[in-house]
């Protein structure tokens, strides 16, 4: 988020024209798309990783669960986290698509766009995924349980389930709340350059 705040404060602290802007933000402005297009690569990169191990594990190795709905819930969480994996390597596509050469207002303006987006993904859709994870968590719950004869250790685990539910709630509040602070910002700023 400062690859940001830095752009802000160079377009509210200088009035320059949008050449001399452009020049002056240059260099940190490419590397903060850099830096931003790996850090979604790395992620998919990871999901990707994530996905084929879990796909290995309930499928290819040879391991038989006890219950049924032990493959159901893998293949669940596998599909989730390729979804992610998808989003991410959208993410990519979109900063890719960033034209560093456009003056500021328009510029800000494709910056806009990518985050009203990742605002619509946090609001619509990181729920939904944020459930079914927890959903497909819980549906290989039995195959946890299923070892532990302890009623202390269900009640335990069902009150763990309730908690990953309530922190998944908590985090998706919180992205969006992140991702709202950023769009307002970046709103107030295009009203600067577009009132100046």
């Amino acid at each position: 988020m400062k690859k940001f705040d830095d752009l802000k404060s160079i377009w509210a602290e200088n009035q320059m024209n949008a050449s001399d802007l452009a020049h002056a933000f240059g260099k940190k402005k490419i590397n903060s798309l850099a830096v931003m297009k790996q850090q979604y690569i790395v992620s998919a990169i990871g999901l990707f990783g994530t996905t084929v191990f879990i796909l290995w594990f309930g499928f290819l190795s040879g391991k038989n669960f006890k219950f049924e709905i032990s493959y159901t819930a893998l293949a669940i969480l596998a599909v989730c986290l390729a979804i992610n994996m998808l989003i991410n390597l959208y993410n990519v596509l979109l900063i890719s698509k960033l034209d560093d050469t456009l003056a500021p207002q328009e510029y800000l303006k494709h910056w806009l766009n990518f985050y009203k987006n990742r605002l619509r993904f946090f609001r619509l859709y990181a729920p939904i995924l944020l459930i079914t994870f927890c959903l497909s968590f819980a549906l290989y719950v039995p195959e946890i349980l299923g070892y532990y004869p302890n009623t202390y250790y269900k009640i335990g685990f069902i009150l763990f389930i309730i908690l990953t539910f309530f922190a998944s709630y908590l985090m998706g509040k919180s992205a969006t709340r992140e991702e709202k602070i950023k769009l307002n910002e970046l709103n107030n700023t295009f009203q600067l350059l577009s009132n100046g």
